[in-house]
Order: C-alpha cells, then sequence, then structure tokens
C-alpha cells in the first residue's frame, strides 16, 4: 500500500516554495540540458540562469557545511545516529544530495563551493544566519525567516540565484529533499537501487 505523500497547504508555516519561479528556473535548466527545443526566450525570463549540459552552476555553503559535505563527521550508517548527535548532523549528506542528484538529472555540475559574495548566479543553500543577506521577497518567506520551528525553511528565486535555506540544519535539510522531491526526485528504499 502506497503512502500519500504530504501536501503542503497555505497554511503551513514551515514552508515556502516559489513554485513558478523554482519551476521556471529549473525547467528552464531541464529543458536545455536535455537538449529538448522549445527553451527561447520567450518561455524563459531574462533573469533566469540557463544551465547547459556539460556546463557548470556552483552550489555556495558556508566553509563549515563545505567541510561537512566533503568529510562528514557522522556516520551514516551508524547505529546511534538518529540518538547521538543527532539527525541534524546530517546536513553533509544532504548536500552531497543536492549536488550529485541535481547533476544526474540534468547532466550539468553542480559543484559544493564555498561562499562567495560576489557571486553572481548559483544555488545558495545553508542556514538564514550563514546568508545574512537574504533578503526574502515573498510574505511567507518572511514568516518562514520570523519562525521558531527548527524546520523552517525557504526555496527562492531571486534572479539568477536561487536560495536554498533553512532556520537550521533541520530546515536546511528540509529545503534540499523538498526541492529534490518537487523536481521528481523520490527515494522508496535506502541505496542505489
Amino acid at each position: 500500500m502506497q503512502e500519500k505523500p504530504h501536501q503542503e497547504s497555505p497554511n503551513d508555516d514551515h514552508f515556502f516554495l516559489r513554485r513558478a519561479t523554482v519551476a521556471t528556473f529549473f525547467v528552464a535548466c531541464l529543458l536545455t540540458l536535455s537538449g529538448a527545443s522549445g527553451c527561447s526566450a520567450q518561455s524563459t525570463p531574462a533573469s533566469t540562469k540557463i544551465v547547459k549540459r556539460g556546463e557548470s552552476l556552483p552550489i555556495y555553503v558556508s566553509p563549515t557545511a563545505l567541510t561537512e559535505a566533503k568529510d562528514p563527521t557522522v556516520d551514516l550508517l551508524s547505529s546511534y545516529g538518529f540518538q547521538h548527535p543527532g539527525p541534524e548532523k546530517y546536513y553533509g549528506y544532504a548536500l552531497r544530495d543536492l549536488s550529485n542528484y541535481l547533476q544526474k538529472m540534468t547532466g550539468a555540475q553542480f559543484p559544493l563551493s564555498a561562499s562567495d559574495a560576489k557571486a553572481s548566479s548559483g544555488i545558495f543553500a545553508g542556514t538564514f544566519a550563514e546568508f545574512p543577506n537574504f533578503k526574502p521577497q515573498q510574505e511567507k518567506a518572511r514568516q518562514a525567516m520570523a519562525s521558531a520551528d527548527p524546520e523552517a525553511f525557504v526555496v527562492q528565486a531571486q534572479g539568477e540565484k536561487l536560495f536554498v535555506l533553512g532556520k537550521t540544519q533541520f530546515g536546511l535539510i528540509a529545503a534540499i529533499y523538498s526541492l529534490l522531491d518537487k523536481l521528481g526526485m523520490k527515494w522508496f528504499a535506502p541505496g542505489e537501487k
């Protein structure tokens, strides 16, 4: 028996996803990367970053998150993983998944890179505290940032930047997997198959 997936509602205070903008950003990328025709200037806003197969779009993270993603301090298979130190410590694996699965879906490279305040395009993933210059453009994003919920997050495209941010590492993990889910990634059981 399949369980019905959670459907977010307008009343979900911890959740914000600008579907149209995120979809435009990634659908344009996916159409371009898959070689499909029909991705033109008329169907893609001028401020949308188009990444072609073989090209690269960095995922900017804090230096601490970059270190954690490259060499996680928590063993994924540890029997104590969800008791000590806690599931929020698995955010390094979530960042890896974001990079790896975007690459698998598109054929483009999405390398994890240290934050760059001068970057004009890319994906910016972390906590609200790690990206203090992020200014939410929608009311739901402002509510998520003000929320006390540790799983609150924002996924918001702003020009050629996509922000994937959480209140805490819990929120970052929720943001990453919600975005991947919206893009069609599904995990039915652990492992490659």
